[in-house]
């Protein structure tokens, strides 16, 4: 074969190769890794003392706190409602009195809550924490 010819071996023709495959390495078999130098994280208790049965009993006596600002038809037992997650940090002192009806509404976002933006529920819930809590030290 010449080189400048552009023919190709009999084994790469066979295989459609323009070169022949590098023959096939054993695998050398695998230690397992080290994992001393991981150090674990302790997990997260979530037996932290954020509760206050007292100021939950008392959001559960008062009335909704969307009637409070329209002429909405409540239903249902009325919820002490974590306007603060408690999964961002909320505790039971940011609750807030909804009804069965507004409670599930606020979670989905229909109803009263329907044409607010985030921002504008943020600012209401805020709203209705503050006069909860005012509503509450002024009864001790």
């Amino acid at each position: 074969m010449d080189r400048g010819s552009g023919l190709q071996t009999e084994d790469a023709v066979t295989t459609g190769l323009k070169f022949p495959k590098p023959p096939k390495r054993e695998a050398k078999p695998r230690r397992p890794m080290k994992r001393s130098w991981i150090k674990r994280k302790r997990p997260r208790r979530l037996s932290r003392n954020l509760g206050d049965p007292a100021y939950m009993a008392f959001v559960r006596t008062l009335p909704c706190a969307v009637k409070a600002g329209c002429s909405a038809d409540c239903e249902g037992p009325i919820h002490a409602h974590h306007a603060v997650t408690r999964a961002r940090g909320g505790k039971d002192d940011t609750c807030i009195p909804l009804c069965n009806r507004h409670h599930m509404q606020w979670h989905d976002a229909n109803g009263v809550f329907a044409g607010m933006t985030r921002f504008e529920r943020f600012a209401w819930s805020v709203a209705a924490i503050e006069a909860t809590q005012r509503t509450y030290r002024e009864s001790k």
